[in-house]
């Protein structure tokens, strides 16, 4: 059989060309053969370092007369001549190795096939190092055994899977995969079938994380005759091949990674769309529910306001020409109905006032005011209700305080707090203190009691539409709870903010900041 050709590893396989002419043309280009300094070869197949005299390149008469007579070299003149063909024969070796490098980058594609790297690997290979018969194995990345890859020429599989079984039995394939670098082996049977095969090398396809997989070449020459420099170079070979094969199998994992990461990605955002439209689609729903509500309270809010003014009028009509005709039983009735037809008249006044306040309908008349005269308006509004609770009412505002507000709407905040403060109050010694603390661009106004003080659970949602405190409060301090909303909202509409602390059992205090100027 003879010796395989290039031509039969794989179509379409280009062999990179050599990229070392230029050693060659500077050599031949020096006018000497070699010039006086120390020349360092490859480490790669040892150092070699020669001090030589400079020699003339010799013309061709003396050739021809050196090929005529027998040549009488010195030992100095046969050194040199040896050192220039191993020089020669190194930058051949050399040649081929970058040759394969380049090939190698030729192929950057991620989906390029394991199988055409070791196609050009083999090619290279085979120009300096003539086989029979070669085989090369590849380990599974998942069970991390052996596996038939490529074998060349077809048709000898079983041939060289004996050998293969053959050169493990004897430890061969261990040998070389411990000392990770070629190594010659006798034939151990199947030079019995092909007789040109004298030996086999044995080549470790590994990078330094891992091992790719192993080459096995049947060579025409016996184990005495393979170069180490030749082995050298096979060794950097295979590490070329090794590495470009662990750098496909990287890309391949890293884009089947980011296949997985894409679908992924692209079936979480399908889900997170269709999340996304039904809270949309419930907000929707929720929004609408929220405006039929708030224009329900505003239409009958409305409805109801001009006849509850009416009976209130008339209510007062009877209690001040008719009431010294009413027995006392009667005089009792007409207060209960005046002070629950007061009460409703409040509750539509709120209801009102809080649509308004949401459709933003409400204009403001701002301009700079003193804080204390609001205070005692609104302290003197709220007298009787302070009087028949036993409450202290305190201005601590100084006179000099002033803020930028509307006077009607702050008033409006003050007494909605201060009710509130007097409707909570202790039985003992209760107080409600009206302060303000002045900052550089605003006003901290606070409204501070000694009562019952707010629940933790309801601090967070004091301010809330229709929240009212714990059921320990009694019918007289009940509400509808939209007190404190409308004084978030008018606060909000000065631009200003509104907070509370509060401990039960001690009181608690409604603080809020205007502006002290225009913006």
């Amino acid at each position: 059989m003879g010796r395989l050709s290039v031509s039969a590893l794989k179509p379409g396989i280009t062999l990179a060309e050599p990229v070392l002419n230029t050693r060659r043309q500077r050599l031949a280009e020096a006018g000497t053969v070699l010039d006086a300094r120390k020349i360092s070869l490859f480490q790669a197949w040892g150092v070699v370092e020669v001090e030589v005299q400079e020699v003339a390149e010799p013309g061709l008469p003396e050739i021809e007369s050196r090929l005529a007579d027998p040549p009488v070299l010195l030992p100095a003149q046969a050194q040199l001549l040896r050192l220039q063909v191993e020089n020669q024969h190194l930058l051949d070796c050399l040649d081929v190795s970058e040759s394969l490098w380049v090939g190698l980058q030729k192929w950057p594609d991620p989906n390029l096939l394991p199988i055409d790297l070791l196609a050009v690997f083999l090619a290279e290979a085979e120009l300096f190092f003539p086989v029979v018969l070669l085989s090369i194995y590849r380990v599974d990345v998942d069970s991390h055994e052996f596996s038939l890859a490529l074998c060349l020429p077809p048709g000898f599989q079983e041939d060289l899977q004996d050998e293969v079984q053959r050169q493990i039995a004897q430890g061969h394939f261990a040998l070389a995969l411990r000392r990770s670098r070629p190594t010659v082996c006798p034939s151990l049977g199947l030079h019995r079938s092909h007789s040109q095969v004298q030996a086999i090398v044995l080549v470790p396809l590994a990078t330094l994380q891992e091992v790719q997989g192993m080459a096995l070449f049947a060579i025409e020459r016996a184990e005495k005759d393979v170069a180490p420099h030749e082995l050298k170079l096979l060794s950097i070979l295979a590490g070329q091949a090794a590495l470009a094969l662990e750098s496909v199998q990287l890309q391949a994992a890293l884009q089947q990674q980011k296949a997985g990461l894409e679908e992924k990605v692209h079936q979480r955002t399908i889900e997170l769309e269709a999340e996304l439209k039904k809270a949309l689609e419930a907000n929707e729903r929720l929004a609408l529910i929220d405006r039929m509500r708030e224009s329900l309270l505003a239409t009958a809010s409305h409805e109801l306001r001009t006849p509850l003014s009416s009976i209130l009028g008339s209510l007062e009509i009877i209690s001040e020409e008719w009431s010294e005709r009413l027995p006392p039983e009667g005089l009792q009735l007409l207060e209960i109905c005046k002070r629950n037809s007061s009460m409703l008249l409040s509750l539509v006044s709120d209801l009102l006032e809080v649509a308004a306040l949401r459709k933003e309908r409400l204009i403001l008349h701002r301009s700079l005011i003193a804080l204390s005269p609001l205070v005692e308006q609104a302290f003197a509004a709220l007298a009787p209700l302070a009087q028949a609770s036993s409450v202290s009412l305190l201005n601590a505002v100084s006179p000099d305080v002033k803020v930028y507000a509307d006077p009607q709407r702050l008033q409006q905040v003050l007494q909605n707090l201060v009710h509130n403060a007097i409707k909570f109050s202790q039985p003992e010694g209760p107080y409600v203190r009206v302060s303000a603390v002045e900052e550089a661009e605003r006003v901290i106004v606070s409204v501070a009691d000694n009562g019952r003080g707010i629940a933790p659970a309801l601090i967070g949602r004091v301010f809330e539409p229709f929240v009212q405190g714990d059921d320990s409060y009694t019918p007289s301090t009940r509400g509808v709870g939209l007190g404190l909303t409308i004084c978030k909202s008018l606060v909000e509409r000065h631009g200003g903010t509104i907070w509370v602390e509060s401990e039960p059992g001690k009181g608690s205090q409604f603080s809020f900041a205007l502006p002290r100027t225009a913006a």
